[in-house]
């Protein structure tokens, strides 16, 4: 439970079908994949949330286009992309759906939480490096954390056994 949606546990097990098939990882779906899949799912859950909070318009994506992309990328030949999409149970339309997602929030998190101004003196630039490399500043992982910290999030602890 994220807030007010509620996942269930075949989109949690959707997740980790998705994400081993897109990193060429064997199927796990073991309790410690799932756990990881459900985290995976709040930061998702939130970042749809701020997405709607601030009504960001997703630029028009060609879902076809990253569909074939991926499947020329991981595959050879069409018939090893349908034995994996079998192999990991996954239907063809939710593989396009994830990736225009990953497209879209990737999209939207590099608007929400790129610096505003970038140093444009030599001094600073090296400043803001080396501090960045000393104690990495990540806005979003800041953001997710105050996010999750304001937020109900439940976890079912027999969904993971």
């Amino acid at each position: 439970v994220v807030g007010k949606t509620v996942f269930t546990q075949s989109e949690v097990d959707d997740e980790v079908r998705l994400t081993e098939m897109e990193a060429g990882k064997p199927l796990d779906l073991s309790p410690a994949k799932r756990r990881e899949a459900a985290d995976r799912l709040v930061d998702q859950q939130l970042l749809r949330d701020e997405m709607s909070a601030t009504a960001y318009q997703p630029p028009k994506l060609d879902s076809d286009a990253l569909l074939r992309e991926f499947r020329q990328q991981h595959f050879r030949t069409t018939a090893l992309y349908r034995a994996a999409l079998a192999t990991y149970g996954i239907p063809e339309d939710a593989l396009k759906q994830h990736l225009a997602w990953e497209v879209e929030v990737v999209q939207f998190t590099d608007q929400r939480f790129k610096p505003l101004v970038m140093p444009t003196d030599p001094q600073s630039a090296e400043r803001s490096v080396n501090n960045a490399s000393a104690t990495p500043d990540d806005p979003m992982a800041d953001w997710l954390k105050q996010q999750r910290a304001a937020t109900r999030i439940v976890f079912a602890r027999e969904a993971y056994q």
